[in-house]
């Protein structure tokens, strides 16, 4: 079985001087066609809702041995294509795709592709669909929809094709996909022709190329000798003993033979962590020790649900860190670029709802913001991730254990009740191991303390350098709990902010980055002692109100409104109005 699934590559070619309204429902639809495909990874969707000619080749070429499928969605006419930004003929294209070795079937669903169609067939490739004359916008979206639905069905290729092609005989509508064709003409609109016979019989594949989840995981990985926890301890043990004093000393005494207290050892890493994923790995740790949370001990949903958090903890915190660095660089340079398609990524996710973010992708926000850094050649605040970007793309124990969690909180809220115990227990092993990947790779985090700035004061004594006086709380230690702290340094941090630093506050001049709005600390805003950290959660645009979740709890909220801390209200306006040239109400 190869190492990767096949890839079907959806390009979309929207044009901002004439654009077709029911492109991106298109895309939605298709992805909800072929969900269940994605989901199980019987195959890998990459969809670019903006192709260029450069972007075009990229994918070409970077998947040139695995792609299976091709769909062109956007304006056509005659024998080119028409991207964002160029035309591109369509003999080269389909030379191009011709020499694609996996290649099964090209989808042209724009305006009067015949020309490209036929040319494909010449060069060879199996199966072909294509536009005889001008494609209705709409009618080209059902299209798509009805042709993938039934091929996610089961449904051969040419009895999917016959089965959708009939919604064509509807009624017409005013947007083609061309530009300047009337679509009076009677000839169907969409045909298909193959290589061979054998091509009409193709099926979508409904194998997968790995077992993403392992069936009696927990027998394999025998956990009456490795209890519950151990495997996670080991991995954040080793990962994170480059930044505790603590654990590097642990690790020393257990390399020479010496008994090591595991207690003191999983309170050292939770410690170690920043505040708001410390404190969900304690809850994983802690729970061997606590009635009302006992089950997190055992191989139940309640446990795997403990995990999903911490995944969710960790990644979102990167998201957020990476958020809040993009503002500050392009406060920094105005004519920063960001391309469109990474845009409508960061875009997207203020516009989610509360049932949408369940499921969302942080890993692909975390992807489009690097392609951002990377095209603009910002360094990175956190150094690390970097060199982590690899891994992101490529490391096989991360994506695996990627795309397990992911597949995991799309199907959470159903797992409780459709899951046998066995099948409990093998999801909670195999999600361990997987959040120790995870780590691996993401731990770096450790590196670099949390802060939150409460109060700064002027200091200002008679023929004396002015001071300023902080009010601080460290977020990590969470063990020990939280602590207010007053120092006095001659530089000044941002207030009623939390901030991740890179040096000791009191060096002489810390590199800090602030996290307001995506990260804040409701105790800073009431001028109160201690902490109480909340992660940017969603905006209700019914309400027109903010929506925060409490980073140890999230079904705490706070929310936020004009009369609550507007100041909050304030900064997402700003965010947006830099990036969209809109205030937040005004996203979707």
């Amino acid at each position: 079985m190869p190492n990767n699934p096949p890839v079907f590559f959806f390009a979309a070619a929207n044009r901002s001087d004439s654009p077709l309204k029911a492109l991106a429902r298109e895309s939605d639809l298709i992805r909800r066609a072929l969900m269940e495909h994605r989901h199980n990874f019987y195959i890998q969707i990459e969809h670019e809702p903006f192709i260029t000619l450069d972007r075009l080749a990229y994918y070409l070429t970077e998947f040139s041995h695995s792609i299976q499928l091709f769909h062109f969605s956007g304006h056509a006419a005659e024998d080119h294509l028409i991207l964002e930004g160029t035309t591109a003929k369509g003999m080269q294209v389909a030379e191009t795709l011709a020499r694609l070795e996996s290649l099964q079937l090209v989808f042209l669903n724009g305006c009067e592709t015949e020309k490209t169609a036929r040319r494909l067939l010449e060069l060879g490739v199996p199966a072909v669909i294509g536009t005889h004359r001008p494609v209705p916008d709409e009618k080209a979206a059902s299209m798509a929809r009805s042709f993938y639905h039934a091929m996610a069905k089961g449904y051969e290729l040419d009895d999917a094709f016959q089965n959708a092609a009939t919604i064509v005989d509807a009624g017409e509508t005013e947007e083609f996909r061309g530009q300047g064709m009337d679509g009076a003409e009677e000839t169907p609109h969409y045909f298909i022709a193959y290589r061979d016979e054998k091509a009409k019989h193709w099926v979508i594949p409904t194998v997968s190329y790995r077992e993403i989840i392992v069936p009696g995981a927990s027998e394999i990985h025998n956990f009456q000798q490795s209890p519950v926890n151990q495997v996670l301890i080991q991995v954040l043990w080793e990962v994170l003993k480059d930044y505790s004093d603590e654990l590097e000393f642990f690790h020393l005494q257990h390399q020479k033979g010496k008994h090591v207290d595991f207690r003191r050892i999983r309170r050292a890493i939770t410690d170690t962590l920043p505040a708001p994923v410390g404190e969900q790995v304690r809850k994983l740790f802690a729970a061997e020790h606590r009635i009302e949370t006992a089950n997190i001990r055992r191989f139940t949903y309640e446990r795997l649900d403990q995990i999903i958090r911490t995944y969710n903890s960790l990644v979102e915190l990167v998201a957020y860190i990476m958020l809040a660095q993009l503002w500050d660089a392009k406060m920094s340079n105005r004519e920063l670029i960001v391309p469109r398609y990474q845009s409508s990524v960061i875009r997207q996710f203020f516009t989610l709802s509360p049932h949408e973010l369940m499921s969302y992708d942080y890993i692909r926000l975390i992807r489009a913001i690097r392609i951002i850094f990377d095209e603009n050649d910002i360094p990175y605040f956190i150094e690390e991730i970097a060199r982590a970007k690899k891994a992101l793309y490529e490391d096989e124990a991360f994506i695996h254990a990627y795309r397990f969690m992911q597949y995991m909180r799309e199907k959470q809220p159903h797992v409780e009740r459709k899951l046998e115990a066995g099948e409990i227990e093998s999801y909670c092993v195999q999600a361990e191991k997987h959040l120790g990947d995870i780590f691996r790779q993401l731990g770096f985090c450790a590196k670099y303390s949390f802060h939150t700035v409460k109060q700064i004061n002027l200091i200002r004594p008679r023929h004396r350098l002015p001071m300023f006086r902080h009010i601080t709380v460290k977020l990590d230690t969470i063990t020990a709990g939280f602590l207010d702290e007053e120092n006095l340094y001659q530089h000044f941090l941002d207030d009623n902010s939390v901030i991740l630093v890179k040096e000791p506050l009191n060096s002489s001049k810390p590199e800090f980055l602030n996290l307001s709005p995506f990260v804040i600390d409701e105790h800073a805003l009431k001028q109160k002692e201690l902490s109480r950290i909340f992660y940017f959660h969603y905006y209700n645009f019914d309400y027109q109100t903010i929506y925060y979740k409490l980073a140890q709890m999230e079904t705490e909220k706070l929310i936020i409104d004009t009369g609550n801390y507007p100041e909050l209200i304030q900064e997402l306006n700003d965010f947006c109005y830099l990036f969209f040239d809109v205030d937040l109400k005004h996203m979707p």
